[in-house]
């Protein structure tokens, strides 16, 4: 940690790190526990470590599904619910080309990984109606007709 300082490889005005594949708010956790005990007297941006903590130790609550939330309303829009009383004429041209329709409901959807975004999507997608037909991770991959 103390190289990584040093070097300006972390802290909140050089570089703030981020979860990544495996990585869970536990890690993140012990890596902003570790910046705090070392340098949080000196840094008063300590707190901006790192991102992906628990809200326990100043993380955000809901960060975990935000992405695959933010996906799902980029379908929507995709597919015409955005909310909006001008439909996105670029919106309306992707569908006609890829043969998709109007709506979430009742779509037939394969997830493409399964990790934390893919296992939000899926959520926000089938939530809303969409069917989820299949699932494909690294190896192997799941399909059902009916869902």
């Amino acid at each position: 940690m103390i190289a990584c300082k040093k070097h300006g490889f972390i802290g909140a005005s050089t570089c703030v790190w981020n979860p990544d594949i495996g990585t869970t708010a536990k890690e993140m956790d012990i890596i902003y526990e570790a910046y705090k005990d070392l340098y949080g007297f000196t840094d008063m941006e300590h707190q901006a470590c790192v991102t992906g903590k628990s809200p326990y130790n100043y993380g955000i609550k809901g960060k975990l599904q935000s992405g695959g939330k933010v996906v799902f309303f980029l379908l929507k829009h995709l597919l015409g619910q955005g909310g909006s009383k001008l439909e996105d004429k670029h919106a309306r041209d992707i569908r006609k080309k890829s043969g998709l329709y109007r709506g979430v409901e009742d779509q037939k959807v394969i997830i493409q990984g399964y990790g934390t975004m893919g296992y939000w999507i899926a959520h926000y997608l089938n939530k809303n109606g969409a069917r989820i037909n299949g699932v494909c991770v690294d190896n192997c991959s799941i399909y059902n007709e009916n869902g």
